[in-house]
């Protein structure tokens, strides 16, 4: 799912819905821009469903790679037998609670915290968990970094220390300077998980 579309974009820069004579550059822009603000938080944005193998650590929080947690479908112990079989043994929803939930107004990723003195089991991918997070509506700070980083590419557009390469089909890759991805993680700093 997109974070943003081209009408806000041109809103932002200033240009009439109608004209159209720069919209496929503008949307090549707005893709970069979108695909570094994502890659810059090293996590989906958009709410989804989500399967992950988490690590235990064998204390009483389960880290998630997303978030915020809206809801955890299942959450399974994992064994592996041989040939790399799976078996699944169930986590009782009433073990763990969700830390970091969106209707809270957590920015981060997610984790699930033993309840009742519960604890994870140390271990490599040993917990299967379905879980939705992200958010519906995209935070105006996400998307105010991703039109800052369209507008620089734009600006910069014709700018050889910028623009990487062209491609066959007329794409363009980036470069994007220290300066400007620094500006970006500023922007959505309350948004970053450092060290995870």
């Amino acid at each position: 799912m997109p974070l943003t579309t081209l009408s806000e974009l041109k809103l932002q820069l200033g240009i009439p819905d109608n004209e159209n004579d720069d919209d496929f550059f503008l949307q090549q822009a707005l893709d970069a821009a979108e695909i570094e603000v994502i890659s810059q938080m090293n996590r989906e944005v958009a709410e989804a469903t989500f399967t992950e193998y988490a690590s235990g650590r064998g204390g009483e929080s389960l880290n998630l790679r997303q978030g915020p947690l809206v809801s955890v479908t299942t959450v399974d112990f994992v064994t592996y037998g041989g040939g790399g079989s799976e078996s699944l043994t169930t986590i009782d929803k009433g073990n763990f609670v969700l830390h970091g939930k969106r209707d809270e107004g957590w920015k981060l990723r997610g984790r699930l915290v033993g309840h009742n003195a519960w604890t994870w089991d140390r271990g490599a991918r040993n917990y299967k968990v379905v879980y939705v997070a992200g958010w519906t509506a995209i935070p105006k700070d996400i998307k105010q970094a991703i039109f800052n980083l369209a507008a620089w590419i734009i600006q910069k557009r014709k700018d050889p220390a910028a623009v990487q390469r062209e491609v066959g089909d007329g794409t363009v890759q980036f470069r994007f300077s220290g300066d400007k991805l620094f500006q970006v993680r500023s922007t959505i700093g309350p948004y970053l998980d450092i060290g995870f």
